[in-house]
This record gives structure tokens, C-alpha cells and sequence, in this order.
């Protein structure tokens, strides 16, 4: 649990430098699949996804606020989705999924502004880790292949540890894609 966390975090008296949020649902529990069209919409799914997806980010940094505000390199990254941008949507569907994507940027991005004002130096960021083979995709990697690069966990992981090296201040607030390009929101 988040209190948990920080009440940890607190106790070892040790500044956070990273933290990462990796949580997050598109298919599973009780969401079966993505809706494709606005008559499959459910709200008990709609808000599991948002409950998953947008609000673990806005938690996390309430909760380690104390110790984020401090901390003299801060680097607070969302892994998000680029289907989570609303510029970027050129085919529609995935309601839940996309929604609560975006709103977890917006949260990001609000989180970024607020700390700015006590910790200047600190860096928050959406990041997109591109297409990866793995459970969370199995069932629609085959038609994303068409589409988008395919990475590795590994190859994933590595792409958003450069993105974050290369990371300043002036980046606070922004959505970036795998290869460190800016996305739009």
C-alpha cells in the first residue's frame, strides 16, 4: 500500500532519485477485451481501468510527496502508452484503455507543475515504452507487427534507461516515446 511506501521510504531517511510507476491493465480481471466500439462501453470497466491505469501515479506521488519534494536529482517517470495520446488517435476504439491512458498523462503532467514549485530541479515524464513482446500484448502482437517496431522486455527497458539519462529539467512534464522523441498529449 502507498502509506506503506512512504512511511518506509520516511524511516530509511533516503532521498528517492527514481521512481518508476509500471502499473497498469488493457485486458484482464475483469476487463475481457478492449471495447472497439462506444455500444461495448461498460462503467465497471471503464472505471477499473481508470482505477488501474490513471490513478496508481497521482497515489504514489501523493503519498511520497514529502521525500519527492526533497530530493536533489529527481526523476518520476509514468510508463504510459501512446495509445494514451489524443493526438496521436487516428483509429478510435480501446475506450477504457485509451481514456484512462490519457488521463494518467494529464495527471503526470499536473504532478510536474506542483512539484516544480518545491523542487525545480526534479523531472517527470510520461514514457511510452513502444510495442514489447510480452504477456500484457500476446493477444494483439501480431497485428501490431504490422504497424510498430517490436521490442524485447530487455530492449524496452534499456530504451527508456536512455531516455532517462538524457532527461533536464526543461523535460518535466513531457510524454516521450522509447526512442526519446516528444510526444504530443
Amino acid at each position: 500500500d502507498y502509506l506503506d511506501l512512504a512511511n518506509h521510504c520516511k524511516s530509511i531517511d533516503q532521498e528517492i532519485r527514481f521512481c518508476i510507476n509500471s502499473i497498469g491493465v488493457l485486458e484482464g480481471s475483469i476487463l475481457e477485451k478492449p471495447e472497439r466500439k462506444i455500444s461495448e462501453i461498460d462503467i465497471e470497466k471503464l472505471s477499473y481501468s481508470f482505477q488501474v491505469n490513471a490513478l496508481p501515479i497521482l497515489l504514489l506521488t501523493k503519498y511520497l510527496f514529502p521525500c519527492l519534494r526533497k530530493s536533489s536529482s529527481l526523476r518520476l517517470i509514468q510508463i504510459s502508452a501512446k495509445l494514451g495520446s489524443i493526438q496521436d488517435n487516428e483509429l478510435g476504439g480501446w475506450y477504457s484503455y485509451r481514456l484512462s491512458k490519457a488521463a494518467g498523462n494529464m495527471g503526470l503532467k499536473n504532478i510536474s507543475i506542483e512539484l516544480k514549485r518545491y523542487n525545480p530541479s526534479a523531472v517527470c515524464i510520461s514514457i511510452h515504452p513502444g510495442t514489447c513482446d510480452t504477456k500484457f500484448t500476446q493477444n494483439f502482437l501480431e497485428s501490431a507487427k504490422s504497424r510498430y517496431k517490436v521490442h524485447t522486455a530487455t530492449e524496452s527497458a534499456n530504451n527508456i534507461l536512455e531516455v532517462i539519462r538524457n532527461l533536464n529539467p526543461s523535460d518535466s512534464g513531457q510524454f516521450f516515446n522509447w526512442d526519446g522523441q516528444k510526444l504530443d498529449f
